[in-house]
């Protein structure tokens, strides 16, 4: 692509697209990031929390940059590999229809995701299943490279849909398993002789995209990426890809500009979304993944499902399963003195006493509606057994103690996989 470029007529069909799902799936909120300015030489930095990141990022920032009417050059965008691949529309949702599996199943928007300067980036230690199959021998035994915990989900899917059990890849390269093709391998489940050239063609690949990422850089193209390179598996924000302090070193952009996100799913109806830009800074001379790391983590902002997750968490740990409304609501009032006091970003409904009491309120009642609490007259009855085993909520409270964790020296260069979204 040509450096400077507009973001074109494919690109405002696709961020105008963006735009109506993230308006019919969610409630968005952005706080933040007026008169935005994309220019040359930006590296846009973003804490990774979901795979809808993508449409409420792109839709949010075509908004707030007007890119529709200005002649600033439209960014980069590092995406991960896997939506380059025939048969990911037909998988990353795992409750489609079969019918709709295999329709989709052939499709690949590689040429399409090309032309809105979007660049796929894969990781050097882990595979998709999909890809690894793809790479491997047509004759080699799933037995011999795959691990235990992927064999039996196949051979799960296989007796599901009356097939036999799979033995080969092209027995699993089908509609059938598409969701299943999405898996994440890592050396433990992908082993074997066989399994050793995907391995490094991995390693090549992944160092040839890097490189391209630098030459972006350095030419001064804006880009957009997310450092820890991947979605967050368990709501911490970090740790940050070795790879990206690398980027920053090399590629040298003149400015980094860091956007929080964060959803709230505790509500009645459509869950909240929430982006955060921050300032525009220097790129530092030292310690840029520190600043990175401090920066994703400051511009979280709190949410009300966060709040009384923690809340709740620590009222089981504490053996007094059971809260008050008021309780929660006076925490929340807490948070977000606490998160003015830092700098982070407030949603404008939690600013209010009145609104956030509504939220409290609302919350409760989703909650209420799963069979995570009970109205004993003033008091909330939690149950503790289900609060414990609910990944959603987990989610939450690690989610809510990682972004308060501003330890300069916390989640740093821990996971050794390439920095893509």
């Amino acid at each position: 692509m040509s450096a400077g470029r507009r973001v074109g007529g494919l690109g405002n069909a696709v961020a105008l697209a963006m735009l109506a799902y993230t308006r019919a799936s969610m409630r968005a909120e952005t706080i933040g990031g007026e008169g935005l300015r994309l220019s040359r030489g930006t590296l846009v930095l973003f804490s990774h929390r979901r795979f809808e990141d993508v449409p409420l990022l792109g839709s949010t920032l075509y908004l707030r940059a007007r890119a529709w009417r200005n002649r600033d050059p439209w960014p980069h965008f590092a995406a991960r590999e896997d939506l380059f691949h025939p048969g990911f529309f037909a998988g990353f949702q795992p409750a489609t229809p079969l019918w709709l599996r295999r329709l989709l199943y052939p499709v690949s928007l590689a040429p399409w995701l090309a032309r809105l300067r979007a660049h796929p980036v894969p990781s050097a230690t882990t595979i998709k299943l999909g890809e690894a199959l793809a790479g491997l021998p047509e004759q080699t035994p799933l037995d011999g490279v795959l691990g235990p915990r992927v064999l039996t989900a196949l051979e799960a899917r296989a007796a599901e849909h009356g097939l036999q059990a799979p033995s080969r890849p092209r027995d699993v390269l089908r509609a059938e398993f598409a969701d299943l093709l999405l898996t994440i391998l890592d050396r433990d489940e992908l082993a074997g002789s066989a399994a050793e050239p995907v391995w490094e063609r991995k390693a090549g690949a992944a160092m040839v995209a890097l490189r391209g990422l630098v030459e972006l850089l350095r030419a001064g193209e804006p880009l957009l990426l997310s450092p820890e390179g991947r979605i967050s598996p368990d709501g911490a924000i970090g740790p940050l890809d070795r790879t990206i302090g690398l980027l920053l070193r090399r590629g040298r952009p003149e400015t980094l500009l860091h956007v929080g996100v964060a959803y709230d799913p505790l509500t009645r109806g459509r869950p909240w979304a929430y982006v955060a830009f921050g300032r525009p800074l220097p790129t530092p001379d030292a310690d840029a993944e520190t600043v990175v790391l401090s920066e994703l983590r400051r511009l979280t902002p709190p949410t009300c499902g966060q709040v009384v997750a923690a809340c709740l968490a620590r009222a089981c740990g504490e053996g007094s399963p059971s809260l008050s409304e008021g309780e929660l609501a006076d925490a929340l009032a807490r948070e977000v003195e606490e998160a003015r006091g830092v700098g982070r970003p407030v949603p404008s409904a939690l600013a209010m006493r009145g609104e956030r009491r509504r939220r409290v309120a609302e919350c409760l009642s989703a909650l209420e509606q799963r069979g995570f609490v009970r109205r004993l007259g003033a008091t909330l009855a939690i149950d503790s057994e289900r609060v414990a085993a609910d990944a959603e909520l987990r989610y939450l409270v690690r989610e809510y103690e990682s972004a308060r964790d501003l330890r300069p020296d916390a989640g740093l260069g821990s996971k050794p996989s390439a920095a893509v979204p």
